[in-house]
């Protein structure tokens, strides 16, 4: 679109899961965040040729988010699906490229809710 503005098709896939043999504080836990999204990307990292200093997205599209946790209070799952919006900010901290994420899934299963994430994060390569 421009030097400081393109469109992108992408994903900011999450998976984390914890594991405990600790028997007195015995908690597990899984989940897998798998956003498909089309992205407006605005500033420093629109382009190669951008010279911008501030840097963000703004994006939407469809998700899936399974959350499973097993611990002192219980069992708790989630498991959602559908749309979703996101937004975020990248800048350069000590010369290393970081950014932070802000997401809303909508989700279209019944009997379980909608998923709000917030991540921060590490790009690989230049910006």
């Amino acid at each position: 679109m421009s030097d400081a503005l393109i469109v992108s098709a992408g994903t900011h896939f999450g998976l984390g899961f914890n594991y405990s043999s600790n028997s007195a504080i015995s908690s597990n836990s899984f989940v897998l965040d798998l956003p498909v999204v089309a992205e407006l990307n605005f500033g420093r990292a629109a382009g190669p040729n951008s010279d911008n200093d501030f840097d963000g997205f703004l994006g939407f599209g469809y998700g899936i988010s399974k959350m499973c946790a097993e611990g002192a209070f219980g069992v708790g799952r989630n498991d959602a699906v559908g749309i979703i919006v996101n937004g975020g900010i990248r800048a350069r901290i000590y010369d290393n490229p970081v950014g932070l994420r802000v997401a809303y899934l909508l989700n279209f299963k019944s009997g379980a809710e909608d998923v709000l994430t917030v991540g921060l994060f590490y790009t690989f390569g230049d910006f």
